[in-house]
């Protein structure tokens, strides 16, 4: 039993649920705005405008155009999760071309990122001033914004990917089935999908589910 997958897949659970029930279980239509209002308090009659903070009427309150937030997330959930697993899909899979690759390539893979503090850092933090300096010095519209983080993304994912496939598939290389195969005369592509893939199934699922993550 692989306790990483099924934890992935308990974690994945609620995400999908939001992304198919989404508009069914928010609280308020979209179009739904905070009102200003006067309320009476202990210290007398006070205005309440948006954005508010957390109550019991908007669990993570609301912004500055009065829209409740929990609202927007579960709405803009299929969004999110779409762009979410299409990224992960990618990573995955240019990263599972490129660890093969350097399997059967007469180098090393370049695209390996060398172990140590900075690997440690989330991808968010690189992320974060990239887009920022991006989305404040070019007036770019929200579809440019997602390419370009996409395509950021994929740059600083892909290689971390790359080298644990390249790794695992490496390890499947040294093994005295695999070199029968190898001496027999099986071409790449066939050592690929019968020698290497079929062991590999587990890992790239796993790091599919947790890049969704």
């Amino acid at each position: 039993m692989n306790i990483r997958l099924i934890t992935g897949l308990i974690l994945l659970l609620p995400v999908l649920a939001a992304v198919f029930f989404g508009p069914i279980i928010a609280p308020y239509a979209l179009d739904y705005t905070e009102s200003v209002r006067y309320e009476s308090t202990d210290e007398g009659t006070i205005l309440i405008s948006p954005p508010s903070p957390p109550s019991s009427d908007y669990i993570f309150g609301t912004n500055k155009g009065g829209k409740d937030m929990l609202t927007l997330i579960l709405y803009g959930a299929k969004w999110t999760v779409g762009t979410t697993m299409i990224l992960a899909f990618l990573k995955v899979f240019l990263g599972g071309i490129i660890g093969l690759a350097g399997v059967f390539s007469r180098y090393k893979s370049n695209f390996r990122i060398p172990s140590g503090p900075l690997n440690a850092l989330p991808q968010t933090v690189f992320l974060y001033f990239i887009l920022a300096i991006i989305s404040i010095n070019f007036p770019f519209n929200e579809m440019i914004l997602i390419i370009i983080f996409g395509i950021v993304v994929l740059i600083f994912g892909t290689p971390s990917i790359a080298s644990s496939i390249e790794n695992s598939a490496l390890d499947i290389s040294n093994t005295e089935f695999f070199a029968a195969a190898k001496i027999s005369g099986a071409s790449r592509l066939y050592l690929i999908i019968h020698h290497i893939l079929p062991f590999l199934k587990e890992k790239l699922l796993v790091l599919l589910i947790s890049e969704m993550i």
